[in-house]
């Protein structure tokens, strides 16, 4: 199973979009704290069931997928961390952004840069890590970020969001290919016990 420490980890690479998004929101329109707030929820809420509704889509695959199902999880992180690393080279105008005063734009919004969320939760099922502690994560960590983007976005250029989304990328694609070679020198080679626990 997935360590519990690499949740947090992949909760907030997998936020950075949320944001790099919040960042430049509140640098194209100037937004209050109230404004921030709610920003903040509509993502965290919808994200969150987001990643359990990939999470139950992980665990139905999972019937048909056992023997393979821990190195799916792993390579999933892997390619969601790739595609953001990716995406944070597009420019800034390629980049939706909703009315902030109309909420059913912002829960298309979180929709549509939550679907790397819903596919990383599929990894997550595989991996069998406790459905609440993956929703509850995710919600606080979605929730946090987007308030710090929204009043980073107040200060500082859109450039700097961009460069945490490729931050959050990294731990990604660090975190899959560190336990995908855990999983293979230890799972499926048989490597040394004390040396798969000292160094995976």
């Amino acid at each position: 199973m997935l360590s519990f420490i690499y949740l947090y980890f992949i909760a907030l690479g997998l936020a950075t979009k949320t944001f790099a998004v919040a960042v430049l929101s509140s640098t194209l329109k100037p937004i209050g704290l109230k404004t921030i707030i709610k920003i903040a929820l509509i993502f965290a809420i919808v994200q969150a069931v987001m990643v359990v509704i990939g999470w139950f889509a992980g665990i139905l695959f999972f019937v048909w997928l056992e023997q393979y199902s821990t190195s799916l999880a792993y390579s999933i992180i892997v390619i969601v961390g790739v595609k953001m690393i990716i995406g944070t080279f597009k420019l800034k105008s390629s980049i939706k952004i909703a009315d902030t005063s109309n909420n059913s734009e912002l829960i298309i919004l979180a929709i549509a840069i939550g679907i790397d969320i819903f596919i990383v939760g599929m990894g997550l099922g595989l991996a069998e890590i406790p459905v609440l502690s993956v929703f509850v994560v995710m919600g606080i960590i979605v929730f946090l970020m987007s308030i710090v983007g929204a009043s980073f976005g107040k200060k500082y250029p859109m450039k700097y969001g961009n460069l945490v989304e490729f931050g959050g990328g990294l731990i990604l694609v660090f975190i899959g290919i560190r336990n995908l070679i855990g999983f293979i020198l230890c799972g499926t080679l048989g490597f040394s016990v004390i040396l798969c626990v000292i160094a995976f």
